[in-house]
């Protein structure tokens, strides 16, 4: 029981809080008043019955008191309680036609306001952007607006073109410059093989001959004159050597970069120097040759 009395204190206290004025406050303290006499008299009962049991004198005429008492107590407080039920109840039906009323009000004015709204504002803001699209001029601060939001239209689209003409003729410039290119890489792709064709081609027709000197030369180097074999031998080591300069012509043929790739390796300048004065020799020794000047 003392846990309920707690709970309803509880109660009691929330329901003064919420009161909404000062009328309804002392009305909802009071039922404070009640329960204090409640517990009140359940704390006198229950401190008989501690002394006197049920059965004898003194707690029958407890337990008689309790009952005559408290029931008249809650029934009075239950009455309260429903009288303020339906003094609620009366008050939300009193503010029901009210509330219709305004609701109602509320459906018919809306449209009537949006329609005087537009007749008032929107219609001639309408008007005037329909005369400022259609290039009139309008003399007050949306006109200018108008107008300054066309000239900025008008800078827009001409740069637009600008930059439209711009790009085409950058475009026509590089189909232009890129055309060019294809078409000197296709001569240069020809020049090539041009190149390729003749340096094989003469390096075909030269090995022909030089095959047939260098076996004449060879037979020649085994005749029984000394100076015939020493002239077949000069003949000889030439075709040698025109025949390695045929190989490198065929060699920068068959090369994709057209370049000869040479081999270095150390040189005996004493030896090159005589093969040099070898092959100048017949020279200087013919007449009309530096030799005979010297």
């Amino acid at each position: 029981m003392t846990a309920t009395f707690g709970l309803m204190d509880r109660l009691i206290a929330e329901d003064v809080e919420a009161a909404p004025n000062a009328t309804e406050t002392v009305t909802r303290a009071r039922q404070g008043i009640t329960l204090a006499r409640v517990r009140g008299q359940f704390t006198r009962l229950e401190r008989t019955l501690q002394q006197a049991p049920p059965g004898t004198p003194e707690g029958d005429a407890a337990l008689a008191l309790y009952g005559a008492q408290v029931p008249g107590l809650i029934a009075a407080q239950i009455h309260q309680e429903t009288r303020r039920r339906e003094a609620a109840l009366a008050a939300m039906a009193g503010l029901r036609g009210p509330l219709h009323a305004l609701a109602l009000a509320i459906a018919i004015g809306a449209p009537l306001l949006l329609v005087a709204l537009y007749l008032a504002l929107l219609r001639p803001v309408l008007r005037r952007l329909a005369a400022g699209g259609e290039g009139a001029v309008v003399h007050d601060e949306l006109g200018l607006l108008f107008a300054r939001v066309r000239q900025m239209t008008a800078r827009l689209d001409r740069r637009a073109r600008s930059l439209a003409a711009d790009r085409a003729r950058l475009e026509a410039l590089v189909a232009e410059r890129t055309a060019d290119l294809s078409a000197a890489n296709a001569r240069l792709s020809r020049a090539d093989v041009e190149r390729r064709r003749f340096f094989a081609d003469v390096g075909h027709e030269l090995r022909t001959p030089l095959t047939v000197i260098l076996g004449e030369a060879e037979l020649g180097e085994r005749h029984d004159d000394p100076a015939l074999r020493a002239s077949f031998r000069t003949i000889h080591s030439r075709a040698l050597r025109l025949a390695r300069r045929i190989e490198d012509l065929l060699r920068i043929a068959r090369s994709d970069s057209g370049r000869l790739d040479l081999d270095c390796q150390p040189v005996d300048l004493a030896a090159a120097a005589r093969a040099a004065l070898d092959d100048m020799a017949p020279c200087c020794a013919a007449p009309g040759g530096g030799g005979a000047g010297a």
